[in-house]
């Protein structure tokens, strides 16, 4: 049996959705033995894979199943070398259990090619996150549409939105992008009539980080269930991204998923993105954004085009291949569908 140890059990966690809980239901989907990491069940696992965490408990437990001849495997999807956790208040320490932890694994994935280049080890597997997926039913879709009434007391405007974790100031991430962007965003203001939406995880963080706006800013706490019909009542999508280690490191996830979901972005140019260089704008916000505001042919043809593309590579089947590859170098033996055929529930959406 396989097992997986996410950073965090809240499905409104990203990392912990789109690198353990999605990956193990498609897994399963597809015939291997999966499940989120049971301590009453060590004796049964053949691999865990432990998410992002490498406290001394989980350096301890790594150990452990070692000597139980069990495989260890590391994922990691964030440049945790760059920066210590706000958390933290000894880096070198939290560094040794970083390195120490990716070289007793037996394995060690990561999400994106710049992310490989900080790892030790010539081995190390690039896994894509699996496409974020959201609950559709007519409840959320309702309340997603209620939470967005008071819109309507604004007179007509171009409805801009982003949506993200809050992040952090040092380095700059999250909100503290979107807070360097106001000022261009009151430029524009001043010629095309904008509003904006801010879909995240932090209302006090939002109060400190975006200032100054000259236009409508509505906050909307994020809720899974009902970000894709709010998200979807916004014109275009906002991405910028201030350019550090750490956010070089970052994968193409809310790219993606703003187009998938039918909305054109723009977006500060990362690595990561540069595969969706003929579906989004990049940088030169002020104009930018007034192509897709004044040019919705073209906006939609290059959501259009997105969504077939993102569609056709980025399937459930992906992830199961990716991560099935790597448990056959471990030695644990492939499931006959996995990787192979395409049970009705991996088949592209």
């Amino acid at each position: 049996m396989i097992a997986w140890k996410p950073f965090g059990h809240d499905w409104s966690m990203a990392s912990a959705r789109l690198r353990c809980f999605l990956p193990c239901r498609y897994l399963s989907q597809a015939g291997w033995p999966c499940e989120l990491f049971n301590l009453e069940h060590l004796s049964q696992y053949k691999i865990v894979i432990f998410q992002k965490i490498y406290a001394p408990e989980d350096i301890f437990l790594a150990l452990r199943l070692k000597k139980m001849n069990c495989r260890v495997v590391f994922d990691l999807c964030d440049n945790h070398f760059y920066h210590p956790l706000d958390y933290e208040t000894q880096p070198d320490e939290r560094l040794d259990r970083l390195r120490r932890m990716i070289g007793l694994a037996d394995a060690v994935s990561v999400s994106t090619p710049q992310l490989a280049t900080l790892v030790d080890r010539k081995d190390c597997r690039i896994i894509d996150d699996a496409v974020d997926d959201f609950p559709d039913n007519a409840w959320h879709r309702f309340r997603g549409r209620l939470s967005a009434l008071d819109w309507r007391i604004y007179p007509p405007r171009a409805r801009l939105v982003w949506f993200g974790n809050a992040g952090t100031l040092d380095p700059p991430s999250g909100l503290a992008d979107l807070g360097a962007l106001i000022p261009e965003l009151n430029r524009l203001n001043r010629s095309v009539r904008i509003s904006l939406g801010v879909i995240s995880n932090s209302r006090s963080l939002f109060d400190q980080r975006v200032c100054g706006a000259e236009f409508p800013v509505r906050y909307f706490e994020w809720d899974r269930r009902t970000f894709r019909s709010l998200f979807r009542r916004h014109d275009v999508c906002l991405l910028p991204v201030s350019q550090n280690p750490f956010t070089i490191c970052k994968t193409n996830n809310r790219l993606l998923l703003s187009l998938l979901l039918g909305l054109p972005a723009v977006a500060d140019p990362i690595p990561s993105y540069g595969e969706f260089s003929r579906f989004a704008l990049f940088g030169d916000w002020s104009s930018h954004l007034r192509t897709y505001l004044e040019n919705r042919k073209l906006a939609r043809e290059h959501v259009a085009t997105a969504r077939e593309y993102i569609r056709r590579e980025y399937t459930p089947l992906r992830v199961v291949r990716q991560w099935s590859e790597l448990f056959d170098l471990l030695g644990i033996a492939v499931p006959t569908a996995a990787g192979h055929e395409t049970p009705a529930e991996l088949a592209p959406r």
